[in-house]
């Protein structure tokens, strides 16, 4: 009878380390919460770069485009979960999750607009603004395009920054800008600010390029893309040589493109197109001239009595069409942008084609001069070779 006690008694504590083991095993494997993160509103847009997590872990996850998100390994029992996100209100909701099971977990956030910390990347690092001794004006360009139509970084700075004057260096289409930070420093040196993209110094001049056009050359500043930049740092006075050095004595733009986000692409595309006319007004031409209009009466000739005057001509050769170098200019600006990846390689590639015909163009009257003396020049050439 012992002998048969003692064997159940063995038989009934392995039983009980197999139930323990397997409930450890349990717990350890865990279970799984999936769900989808999406605005409140009969849209029910989805929300990307949300993030969800269990109270008093470390799990969590982020949305991706489709607002969905999934933790695994989430220990066995009932839990709760946060979800938030820039801009909209935190949601919370409680679950019970099975070891080897998956939950679900559905967030509806409200708009619920707050600002954060504003922080000031210059070549040290980033720093919060409070903690920057130096005057910073930050420009976000990201919503500023969506509102307003700007087509170059002279555009996105004038009237926009305090102590920052913006002057056009040339008349022509694609032409650099004057950018002055507090005013000139200098009388015989370069006034111009120190450009930073992305950390890397670019040429800023307004004649940047080394082909002229017309005895003028647009500026390479011009070549960014309003689009693809996310924001725009200026730095001024004294405290912007200490970061930089002496070529940030005129002051420093700091200009940051934008950056992929983790997720499936996401494309844009977008296409735009313009006339260009000149509606200023210009004064006209007057002179005198006698009544038969063969002989002009110039006022120094009324002055010495040799004619007077007996009519008043005028003619304005902005605004007659076969003098005019004035006519209607085309604009047409093209381009597209992808961005996205994995939580590890992210990517953002844009590309975009521009073409902008100026309003200055060769009068009527002259290019019918030039055709008349081309064809007489042809004309001569030809006698010439048959006389030959």
């Amino acid at each position: 009878m012992q002998g048969i006690f003692l064997r159940r008694m063995v038989l009934s504590s392995a039983v009980l380390l197999g139930v323990v083991a397997s409930g450890l095993a349990a717990q350890q494997q865990g279970g799984t919460i999936t769900g989808r993160v999406s605005a409140a509103g009969a849209a029910a847009m989805p929300l990307e770069t949300a993030r969800v997590s269990i109270v008093g872990t470390n799990l969590g996850a982020t949305t991706n485009r489709d607002g969905t998100y999934i933790i695994r390994g989430v220990p066995a029992g009932t839990v709760t979960l946060r979800a938030v996100r820039l801009g909209y209100a935190q949601g919370t909701q409680t679950v019970t999750v099975t070891a080897g099971g998956t939950a679900s977990a559905d967030f509806t956030l409200s708009e619920s607009p707050f600002a954060l910390e504003e922080v000031t990347v210059t070549s040290t690092g980033e720093s919060r603004k409070l903690e920057v001794g130096n005057t910073v004006n930050t420009i976000a360009v990201g919503s500023l395009v969506e509102k307003a139509p700007v087509f170059s970084v002279s555009q996105i700075i004038t009237a926009r920054a305090p102590g920052v004057t913006v002057l056009s260096s040339t008349g022509t289409t694609g032409g650099g800008s004057r950018i002055r930070i507090r005013g000139s420093n200098s009388v015989s040196l370069s006034n111009e600010p120190l450009f930073i993209i992305d950390g890397v110094r670019v040429e800023s001049s307004a004649g940047s390029i080394s082909v002229g056009v017309g005895g003028q050359g647009p500026s390479r500043l011009n070549d960014i893309n309003p689009e693809d930049i996310e924001d725009i740092q200026i730095l001024k006075g004294p405290s912007a040589s200490a970061v930089y050095g002496t070529g940030g004595s005129n002051g420093v733009i700091l200009i940051t493109t934008k950056r992929g986000v983790a997720g499936k692409p996401r494309w844009n595309f977008y296409a735009e197109g313009g006339i260009l006319q000149d509606k200023n007004k210009y004064p006209d031409n007057a002179w005198g001239g006698l009544s038969n209009g063969t002989t002009r009466c110039r006022l120094e000739d009324q002055a010495r009595g040799t004619c007077t005057v007996e009519l008043l001509k005028t003619f304005n050769t902005l605004l007659d069409t076969a003098t005019s170098p004035l006519g209607t200019g085309r604009r047409g600006q093209y381009g597209g942008s992808v961005s996205g990846g994995s939580e590890n390689v992210r990517y953002f590639i844009s590309g975009e084609f521009e073409n902008e015909r100026n309003v200055l163009t060769m009068p009527a009257a002259e290019e019918k001069r030039i055709l008349e003396a081309s064809s007489r020049t042809d004309s001569a050439t030809a006698r010439r070779t048959r006389t030959t």
